[in-house]
């Protein structure tokens, strides 16, 4: 099995997983956003009856602030859900067999040819057994913080951060407007 077959394998489980976890999701924001709406209404209508006898500009005043706070509160919750979509996608990296993640370690290497001379791969200890064996890279195991790799050149000029932690970051940063989309049914 290719190393492209194997990134093949991995993006399709990864869309799997993510359909799941979109699928939880959207099952979960359907829950928060019948509550939230239901708060909100609550509130929006004792704030009406309380300020009824206000003057008109102060009554829409109050109102745009009640507003402003409810679409603060579904924004905050929505950003919350869109981190656990990130969350569970990790989680469920971490709980693969060993087997499924030596294969995602051994994709991390594909990197290696951008750095010249001969890399040093830095890896947790718990996970350098994963790799494979090679004479093209050294290994170095070190408190890196997460699963993944840390590929560095040999005089340290150049480092690239696979750890999973910092792949799901970035891809979070990319993927959020169309995880909104998904999950709240924006365009």
């Amino acid at each position: 099995m290719g190393l492209e077959d194997i990134n093949a394998k991995i993006r399709r489980q990864g869309r799997k997983q993510v359909e799941e976890v979109r699928a939880a999701a959207r099952e979960k924001i359907n829950a928060i956003t019948r509550e939230v709406d239901g708060h909100t209404r609550q509130k929006l209508q004792k704030m009406a009856v309380d300020y009824a006898k206000k003057s008109s500009s102060m009554r829409g005043s109050i109102l745009s602030n009640a507003r402003m706070q409810a679409s603060h509160r579904i924004a905050m919750e929505k950003s919350r859900l869109i981190g656990g979509v990130f969350s569970a996608a990790r989680e469920r990296i971490l709980e693969m067999p060993a087997s499924e993640k030596k294969k995602i370690m051994s994709s991390m290497l594909a990197d290696l040819p951008l750095i010249h001379g001969k890399p040093v791969v830095l890896v947790e200890k718990q996970y350098s057994g994963m790799l494979p064996k090679s004479r093209a890279f050294d290994v170095k195991t070190e408190d890196i913080g997460d699963f993944g790799l840390i590929l560095t050149s040999s005089d340290g000029s150049v480092k690239i951060d696979k750890r999973i932690s910092s792949m799901l970051a970035a891809l979070s940063d990319q993927m959020a407007p169309e995880l909104c989309r998904i999950l709240f049914k924006e365009k």
